[in-house]
């Protein structure tokens, strides 16, 4: 059976994160990193038949982007001894 698929993204600090529902029932969350939405879309469409399923995509996966640049040192040392960190 076919099920709609809604897609949306929620605007959270740092990030636009991208999920998908689709279904009708109790909730079942699929998430697991690194894997994205499109990984469990095969199981999601069969728990639908029964349970609203929320997959995502988790931060910096596929279609969840960061919205800020890397706050990642651009050389590789401990920020704690590293008077340019």
């Amino acid at each position: 059976m076919t099920h709609t698929i809604t897609t949306a993204t929620l605007d959270v600090p740092d990030a636009r994160l991208y999920y998908e529902v689709r279904g009708q029932g109790p909730l079942v969350a699929l998430v697991g990193a690194p894997m994205d939405a499109v990984s469990f879309a095969p199981l999601a469409d069969l728990l639908a038949a029964d349970h609203t399923v929320l997959t995502t995509d988790p931060r910096g996966i596929n279609r969840s982007r960061s919205t800020t640049p890397s706050r990642t040192p651009p050389h590789s040392c401990a920020p704690t001894t590293c008077p340019g960190c």
